[in-house]
């Protein structure tokens, strides 16, 4: 898994990444892999977004999972289900997007004959990082 973990960070080695397919893996799982890696699909981002808009089309607890993680719907005190969309829509205020596109990857240095002559300026020219006291 840290290899795999490894390369989602190395975007020259992501062909180096598969997801075995099974008829028991529910597709999410491979398209929230590739959206995370920052290699999803439109196909996987319509899926994605899909499940968000309508939970109810997988089982519990799946369903929870979606409902209430990934939309943020709220379950009150009748049983009653208020989602994001009707609080903004009261609000009067716009709605959240049901999938955001992933943050810029992250520079991570593996290895010390990785880091380029930008990046050694970059590390010789911050400041230190103060010590931390013992407790």
């Amino acid at each position: 898994m840290a290899r795999k973990a490894r390369l989602a960070t190395l975007p020259r080695e992501a062909n180096s990444v598969r997801v075995k397919s099974s008829s028991h893996l529910d597709p999410l799982w491979p398209a929230l892999a590739r959206h995370v890696a920052r290699r999803s699909t439109i196909q996987d981002r319509d899926l994605l977004i899909d499940l968000a808009r309508h939970p109810e089309n997988r089982e519990v607890p799946f369903q929870w999972g979606l409902r209430f993680i990934v939309r943020g719907d709220l379950l009150l005190d009748d049983g009653e289900f208020l989602t994001l969309d009707e609080l903004a829509d009261q609000a009067g205020i716009e709605r959240l997007p049901y999938l955001d596109e992933m943050e810029p990857e992250l520079k991570v240095h593996w290895r010390t004959d990785e880091i380029d002559e930008d990046d050694q300026e970059e590390d010789e020219q911050a400041e230190p990082e103060p010590p931390i006291p013992p407790q």
